[in-house]
């Protein structure tokens, strides 16, 4: 007969080994790879628009953009400056570089994802399994599968950085970091605001001039103060050289063109880990705590109708990767009674997670997929 409690304690003695700490964000990328090959193939034989515009901007930071088609990416990548001077900075000569990079990068990200929550859980193998079906999701799976020189994942990377230190400075250089690599990125740097709120506590009986009073906190001023930062720089980049990101041309029948395919992009954030950020939510109005509730909803709200309103709502929907953070931190800090439900919760989510096949939408009518390693050595995909 399975022991259940048994083989917990195998794992949790497995993932208390050093080594296996540190060979764990490795196992995640293979696992990405094994599951879920990109088609390096196309890549190989040429490289896209948007990875000669990135280097063209590594070279000039600020190329010229006027006979470019407003509605390209490559013409709202203006201000996407982080990612060029990265390149410069590391001296990363070709897209192949840039990918070597970016998969160091992956290794960091799975690393530092599981001693957050470890931090977080005080449980080494839930934080794992979170950690692992993370790679099982869209949002891990871009570190590995962006070959096209999208760049959410770096992205997903500065921002954990800021809610991993957790401190002004950190808070500081990792938001300005995620507003230079893309706007959107403006949208998922808002949820360091709840972040730092629920580090302090989150206490629902808290009158309003208190709660004005926790936005003092030296670590949300440092985060108001990377906003400021970016917009002047950006307002005088705009000006000095006549600049534009060309991101006036969306508008709300996108959003409706779009509407049976957003439902499966929204889907594609967190799959089966949507139980653990459902399960928040509920405890949020269960404790009466509105106030919190309502400032993660309308950044969810916002997120979400900008994923809507332009065509990789998937990539996009990624945005919320800090929601699901906040969401564990709540549960395991906050309602500690509910330990068993949230560990049965985590379980089934990384199981949907598992079993569920990742997909990538991309306008109103076409999905991207990506195939297992087995599949793509048989040349089948």
């Amino acid at each position: 007969m399975f022991n259940f409690s048994n083989f917990y304690g195998k794992l949790d003695s497995l993932a208390g080994k050093k080594w296996f700490v540190y060979f764990f964000p490795l196992f995640c990328i293979i696992t990405i790879l094994f599951f879920n090959c990109p088609y390096y193939e196309g890549v190989i034989r040429e490289p896209n628009t948007i990875w000669i515009f990135v280097f063209k901007q590594a070279a000039v930071i600020f190329p010229d953009t006027s006979h470019l088609d407003p509605a390209s990416h490559e013409a709202k990548m203006t201000f996407r400056l982080a990612i060029p001077m990265l390149i410069r900075l590391f001296f990363l000569k070709s897209r192949f570089a840039v990918y070597g990079f970016q998969i160091i990068i992956a290794w960091f990200f799975f690393y530092l994802t599981r001693s957050l929550f470890f931090k977080i859980l005080q449980d080494r193998v839930l934080s794992f399994i979170l950690t692992l079906a993370i790679a099982f999701i869209f949002t891990g799976q871009q570190f590995v599968t962006d070959i096209y020189g999208a760049f959410d994942c770096f992205a997903m990377f500065f921002i954990l950085l800021a809610m991993y230190y957790n401190n002004p400075l950190a808070i500081f250089i990792g938001v300005s970091l995620v507003l230079w690599t893309d706007e959107r990125g403006g949208l998922m740097s808002l949820f360091i605001i709840p972040w730092v709120l629920i580090n302090q506590s989150p206490d629902p009986k808290k009158n309003i001039i208190q709660r004005l009073g926790d936005l003092l906190d030296s670590k949300i001023l440092s985060y108001f103060f990377a906003v400021a930062f970016y917009i002047i720089i950006r307002l005088y980049l705009q000006h000095k050289f006549a600049l534009s990101a060309h991101i006036d041309n969306m508008h709300l029948k996108d959003a409706l063109a779009r509407i049976n395919m957003s439902y499966f992009g929204l889907w594609e954030a967190f799959e089966g880990l949507w139980l653990v950020v459902l399960l928040f939510a509920f405890c949020l109005f269960n404790t009466r705590n509105y106030f919190l509730f309502f400032i993660l909803a309308c950044i969810t709200g916002l997120i979400c109708f900008s994923a809507f309103i332009v065509a990789d709502i998937t990539r996009s929907m990624t945005y919320l990767f800090p929601l699901l953070i906040i969401s564990i931190y709540y549960l395991a800090k906050y309602q500690p009674e509910l330990k068993p439900t949230l560990v049965r919760t985590i379980l089934v989510g990384f199981l949907i997670c598992f079993i569920m096949p990742t997909y990538q939408s991309h306008d109103p009518r076409e999905i991207i997929k990506n195939a297992p390693l087995i599949m793509r050595i048989m040349g089948r995909f």
